[in-house]
């Protein structure tokens, strides 16, 4: 039974891996690809051009989701400390 428990909350972590990184993670992405784009028309190639930017916008993104995020990770610990305490 504990192995089932194992298998099941490591398939919620990554899970939740998944679903607190990716509202960062995509408009670094769009970022960078818009970035890219100007890259490409104006033949700059500043390595630093394309990071700023992503940077800023994960800061952002971080500081506009970060209580949500927060949440969906306090509430999956406490989750595997009720199951623990269950035993």
């Amino acid at each position: 039974m504990e192995e089932e428990i194992i298998i099941f909350l490591l398939g919620r972590a990554l899970m939740l891996t998944l679903v607190v990184t990716l509202p960062v993670i995509i408009p670094a992405m769009l970022i960078g690809l818009a970035v890219s784009i100007f890259q490409a028309v104006t033949q700059i190639q500043d390595n630093s051009l394309s990071f700023v930017p992503k940077l800023i916008v994960m800061f952002i993104v971080i500081g506009l989701c970060g209580k949500w995020i927060f949440e969906k990770i306090l509430i999956f610990t406490q989750e595997i400390f009720v199951l623990i305490s269950h035993g």
